[in-house]
């Protein structure tokens, strides 16, 4: 089974396509284009957070890195950020539409070696305090010959 076939991610998917339904609606009540985009934003994002947080923790984990990683922020791009590259009408509809390629990004390959890179990087915390612990006694001894 892939991610994108996951009981989890296909209520996500379809989550995400429900709120196609929303710029109709804004733009009847008068919102203007941008803030069409900004809700439809803000919409998305607190979907992917939810759904983010329902996750198993390790692989919760590794979205997140993986997504701060990518956009130095864990929840995905800013804004800001998506209208340095998109128009708003180009916000408003990849808000509702998930990632094709889910499946390619996010692989099982990739969460084991986050996996890894997790162990090691404990391993190395809990050595630190050991090295800290024998510089004291390297410069005795240093000191003594």
């Amino acid at each position: 089974m892939g991610l994108k076939t996951s009981p989890l991610r296909l209520e996500y998917e379809n989550k995400v396509h429900e709120l196609r339904s929303i710029p109709e609606k804004l733009g009847a009540e008068g919102f203007s284009e941008d803030q069409i985009a900004r809700v439809m934003h803000e919409k998305r994002r607190e979907l992917g957070r939810q759904y983010k947080e329902a996750a198993p923790p390790l692989f919760r984990e590794y979205i997140y890195e993986a997504t701060e990683a990518k956009y130095s922020d864990p929840l995905g791009p800013t804004y800001e950020m998506l209208r340095e590259k998109k128009t708003c009408k180009q916000i408003i509809e990849s808000a509702s539409r998930p990632i094709k390629d889910l499946d390619n990004r996010l692989t099982l390959e990739a969460v084991k070696s986050f996996r890894q890179i997790q162990q090691l990087q404990r391993n190395i915390r809990a050595f630190i305090p050991v090295m800290k612990q024998r510089q004291p006694l390297q410069r005795i001894f240093l000191n003594m010959t």
